[in-house]
């Protein structure tokens, strides 16, 4: 599945997620992890400079199961790359 980009869109990921994109920067994005029953924040999916790649950042107290980082991951595998200026 390829993340959304469309700041007006959000797609289910998994059973249990949603993926909505927030906004873009000069050359990133950034998507809100969220509950598909409740509708809670969980969580940031943004760039690390560090480690040069997205990286969940998750809300304080926030627990996931494997199903659900095996979901993350794949979006964080999928993400688009950072555009070269």
């Amino acid at each position: 599945m390829s993340p959304i980009t469309d700041e007006t869109m959000s797609q289910k990921l998994g059973r249990w997620l949603v993926i909505l994109c927030t906004g873009k920067t000069a050359k990133t994005y950034r998507w809100l992890v969220s509950s598909a029953k409740w509708g809670s924040s969980l969580g940031e999916i943004r760039w690390y400079g560090p480690w040069r790649c997205y990286a969940l950042f998750p809300e304080k107290d926030v627990l996931f199961n494997a199903e659900c980082l095996k979901d993350i991951a794949s979006f964080l595998e999928n993400a688009p790359k950072v555009e070269a200026q």
